[in-house]
């Protein structure tokens, strides 16, 4: 000690409190870091298993509104609304998977859907079911994964 103050020498190093004050630091800021990117992967899952679902959905829908309205060419349309056909193979409109038809594609593995097609009347409302027969019909597609907190739902209206 002396000899540092007569050769105004500089302490060089760091003691033992300082180096565990850095390890701690340095491990509340691993910790944090981990955590931070264990939330970004689970967010990327999440991204991800939502633009499939949308993307299955969007499948569903095509085929759906790849039939025609009705069974019916012209009005009246057929009432009560739901299929006329035994076999999903030989639908033909697109009330034919009016209420709780159910889809899986092997190419989207884990995710499921449902249909649904109802009548609506949009001086009344877009969104319920009127009970009545008119020219419009809504199409909705319901598709599930585990990943999801709940339901993803795709919908349309058609008119003949």
């Amino acid at each position: 000690m002396f000899i540092n103050k007569i050769f105004k020498l500089k302490k060089a190093g760091m003691s033992l409190i300082e180096i565990i004050i850095g390890i701690i630091f340095l491990s509340v800021a691993f910790v944090g870091t981990l955590y931070a990117i264990r939330a970004i992967q689970s967010e990327a899952f999440l991204m991800e298993a939502l633009i499939r679902g949308t993307s299955f959905g969007n499948s569903i829908m095509e085929v759906v509104r790849s039939h025609r309205f009705d069974e019916n060419l012209v009005a009246p349309w057929s009432n009560p609304i739901g299929p006329e056909e035994a076999s999903s193979v030989d639908y033909d409109d697109v009330d034919d998977y009016y209420a709780g038809y159910e889809w899986s594609y092997p190419e989207y593995d884990g995710f499921t859907a449902k249909t649904r097609v109802f009548y609506i009347d949009p001086e009344v409302s877009l969104d319920d079911s009127i009970g009545t027969i008119m020219s419009y019909k809504k199409i909705l597609v319901h598709i599930y994964h585990s990943s999801y907190n709940q339901k993803l739902t795709i919908e349309s209206q058609i008119t003949p």
